[in-house]
């Protein structure tokens, strides 16, 4: 007899449909990265502005071994975290005048690792059929085949995410320290490709600790919180020669950033090109050094955010439903993906996901296999609570998500055949 979702079985073998679901999720990438995706990268279209800027970081980083962008200007130093620029720039010395087609390939190929370590969370947690839909929905879902041909750390950053949290449920067999490690190590990795993951041992590490065997998961979370700072150590070491001393661990966006979502105007989504930036630091006349210009706009823009928050806490927590809205919502606000078509693209699959992953959070309530699908879920939720909302950002909690609509497909399934 068939073992429930709530079961969790163990690992049986491996289907004959799993080669058949990796190149299902590679061909659809690659196509429509190909098709499509690689035209929406900056400058032949400018919604998505970062696609330049990362490229932009990876050639200077090609031609002078500099990771800096230059902005009105001023050079910056450490405006994007590094991992995603040194990928580009590896693909521009290694393929120079194919890294673009190389770069597609291979996010193609991270796109359907992801699927893969999907399955296996499934099928390790609740048998090889949970399993095979969690792969199946993961290859088809048109977020994430979007995102794969464009110039952004979506592909990268949601591979890295899954493989931490892969990882994490690994530390409960055998060779514990391995994958602690491996699992700190796919953390550090992850904040250097999106900063937004340094708070996660401080937030969603203490919660996973509580899912399990406290004593085990402490030393795992401990171990895998301390591989991550030695991961990372080498980008703040660079950081403070570069700043005469001063530490900056992530980015110098942070300030920008964190206004952007928290200030008189916010309305919980991007507003970068509405803001008066020279004007709100007020270094505009300033007589800096690029680099001393880009610690101080950062403090200042810092120290401005947390001032309004302190300040209308009534205003912050009535912005978070704006920011929530803003990433979770079916429908893209650009005005480039609201043509018919893109919204039923985006509606079709999207909704019915939702749906049954909360069906599926229902028929796992109470037990220790829900909350390890919903903490990666809540992190990054959290995380866009202070910070601005855009459903790109909801593209790291898609794959949990999706694990559960597939609980509820298995159970849906075994219901019919019961019948």
């Amino acid at each position: 007899m068939r073992p429930r979702p709530t079961d969790s079985p163990s690992r049986r073998g491996k289907s004959s449909a799993v080669p058949a679901l990796l190149l299902l999720a590679l061909v659809l990438r690659m196509a429509a990265a190909f098709a499509y995706g690689v035209h929406q990268n900056w400058p032949a279209s400018d919604t998505f502005g970062d696609t330049g800027e990362y490229r932009e970081i990876a050639q200077r980083l090609d031609r002078m071994g500099d990771m800096s962008l230059i902005r009105d200007g001023r050079v910056y130093h450490a405006s994007r975290p590094p991992l995603y620029p040194l990928f580009l720039a590896g693909l521009l010395r290694a393929f120079p005048g194919d890294e673009t087609r190389t770069a597609v390939i291979l996010q193609s190929l991270m796109g359907a690792l992801t699927c893969y370590l999907v399955y296996r969370i499934a099928a390790d947690r609740f048998g090889e059929r949970a399993g095979l839909i969690a792969f199946f929905l993961c290859a088809v879902y048109p977020f994430f085949i979007f995102y794969t041909g464009l110039f952004l750390t979506e592909t990268l950053f949601v591979l890295l995410y899954v493989a931490l949290n892969f990882l994490l449920g690994k530390t409960s067999g055998r060779c514990k320290p391995v994958w602690a490690a491996l699992a700190g190590a796919a953390m550090g990795l992850g904040a250097l490709t999106r900063s937004e993951l340094l708070a996660f041992p401080f937030v969603a590490l203490p919660l996973w600790v509580l899912t399990g065997p406290y004593g085990a998961r402490l030393r795992s979370a401990l171990l895998a919180a301390c591989v991550m700072g030695a991961v990372i150590a080498p980008w703040a070491v660079r950081n403070a020669g570069v700043f005469d001393g001063r530490i900056v661990v992530g980015t110098t966006r942070l300030g920008h950033d964190l206004y952007e979502a928290n200030n008189p105007r916010a309305d919980g989504g991007i507003m970068s090109e509405r803001i008066d930036w020279k004007k709100v630091t007020g270094l505009a006349g300033a007589d800096l050094a690029d680099r001393d210009y880009e610690i101080k706009s950062d403090r200042i823009l810092r120290e401005k955010a947390l001032n309004w928050i302190s300040g209308n806490p009534g205003r912050f927590v009535a912005l978070i439903p704006q920011k929530q809205w803003r990433m979770w919502r079916p429908v893209s606000g650009f005005h480039e993906f609201q043509k018919w078509h893109f919204v039923v693209i985006g509606i079709i699959p999207y909704v019915p996901i939702m749906l049954l992953g909360f069906y599926g959070a229902w028929i796992l309530r109470g037990r220790n296999t829900l909350l390890p699908l919903l903490i990666p879920v809540m992190y990054v939720a959290l995380v866009h609570c202070v910070f601005l909302g855009s459903m790109r950002y909801r593209l790291a909690a898609m794959p949990f998500l999706i694990i559960l609509a597939a609980v509820a497909l298995d159970r849906i399934a075994d219901a019919a055949a019961r019948r």
